[in-house]
Formats: C-alpha cells, sequence, structure tokens
C-alpha cells in the first residue's frame, strides 16, 4: 500500500487572492490503479495552514480536480471528478466552494449524482419514448436500426409492432463538464446521461442537461438529448 497524490491544483480558492494549493490523496495497492481513502486537502497559500477533508465517496481511477468560478464570486470553486471503473461508466462528482477557508457544498453530491430521471418506454414502429412529466419533456428516438435484433428478441413482430411492453434505463451521470455557456465568466455544468434499452450493451442515446448555480442552489437550463451515430 502507497500514499499518493492523486492529482494537484494551485489557485485562489479562499478569495484572499494568494494562490493556495488544492490536493487529492490516498492510498494504491502496488498492483491497482484505483485509489482509496481520498481526501481533499486545502493548503492556504498565506498561511500554510492545510485543512483535509475526507470524501464520503472516497474511491476511483483517475480523480481529477478542476478549479473554476461556479457561484459568480469571482473565486475559484474545487470541482472533483472520480471515474468508478464500472462496466455503467459511472463518475461520480463533487463541487465545494471554499470561500474564506469554509468549504461548502454546491450541490447535494448524493442526489445530483443520480441525475435527471426519465421513463424510456419502447413503441410501435421501432420508436422509443423518452419522458419526464415534472420537466414536460418528451423524445422519440428512432431505433429501426436495430430491427433485425428486436425481431429476433421477439421484442417487434416484423411489421415493426411491439409485442411486449419494454422499457429500458437511463443511468446515473456518465459525464459532468464544466463549460462557460452564459456571459457572466463563470462556469455551467453539462450533464451526460447514457440511455439504455434492452441491456447495458444497447446504447440508444444521452440525455444532456445543463446547469447553473444561482441562488443558492443549482438550476436546469436546458435538456436535450443526442443520439449515436
Amino acid at each position: 500500500m502507497n500514499n499518493v497524490i492523486a492529482d494537484f491544483k494551485i489557485g485562489d480558492v479562499n478569495g484572499d487572492k494568494i494562490p493556495d494549493y488544492i490536493y487529492l490523496t490516498g492510498k494504491k495497492e502496488i498492483d491497482s490503479n484505483f485509489i482509496y481513502n481520498l481526501k481533499l486537502t486545502v493548503k492556504d497559500g498565506f498561511s500554510g495552514k492545510c485543512n483535509i477533508y475526507p470524501l464520503e465517496f472516497d474511491g476511483g481511477y483517475n480523480p481529477q480536480i478542476f478549479l473554476g468560478d461556479f457561484n459568480n464570486m469571482n473565486v475559484n470553486d474545487i470541482f472533483l471528478s472520480i471515474p468508478t471503473g464500472g462496466s455503467g461508466g459511472y463518475i461520480y462528482y463533487y463541487l465545494f466552494s471554499y470561500l474564506n477557508n469554509n468549504l461548502f457544498p454546491l450541490f447535494d453530491d448524493k442526489k445530483f449524482n443520480k441525475g435527471l430521471n426519465f421513463d424510456i418506454n419502447y413503441e410501435n414502429n421501432y420508436k422509443v419514448r423518452v419522458s419526464n412529466d415534472s420537466l414536460d419533456k418528451t423524445f422519440i428516438i428512432d431505433v429501426s436500426n436495430k430491427k433485425d435484433l428486436y425481431e429476433e428478441l421477439n421484442i417487434y413482430d416484423d411489421n415493426g409492432m411491439l409485442i411486449k411492453p419494454t422499457k429500458g434505463t437511463i443511468l446515473y451521470l456518465g459525464g459532468l463538464f464544466p463549460i462557460q455557456y452564459s456571459l457572466d465568466n463563470s462556469f455551467e455544468l453539462l450533464a451526460k446521461q447514457r440511455i439504455i434499452g434492452i441491456s447495458n450493451a444497447d446504447t440508444l442515446g444521452y440525455v444532456n442537461s445543463l446547469w447553473k448555480y444561482k441562488d443558492k442552489k443549482m438550476h436546469l437550463l436546458d435538456v436535450t438529448i443526442s443520439i449515436l451515430g
């Protein structure tokens, strides 16, 4: 077992205009790339004092730090991404403000990492309906390119009629990317969730949601869908 620095960044995160030192540290076995017991450490650039914060979700592959202003306070916030390495492409995320040396989450990590919930239902004529009633959002995916597979599995008959009710699934966040979408020089977050059909290997597309921190909480700005090919 070795103690390792998983990632390291320099930037002012407490607002005193002096660069601070931000570390993600953990432990790693010699024969593995998995880093566990992850901790966030912030070393004050002025005083040299270190504050260490254990992370509840504390293990993954190639965890990374990104510094940027997400709450429009003109000070860097701390964005952490922790890939799990699983077959679902699941990545866990944190976003913290460290203004005035106080670590404060800018979203509820347990809730936010689940992403948006959509109902995924197969319909006649090789169509899949992706819907969220509370958001009043509905998208239709054409899956006719998979007709031979779905007919072989008795999901559709050879006329494209659904043989039995069939549902797909939307996965938790598989990507969360800092982007600058607005004109205020702060960052938004673009979230991606994979839509799967009859199995994890059956990717139908992605739900993309755009989020901005404002008035002490995350606001959903837009939802779109993208498909492969």
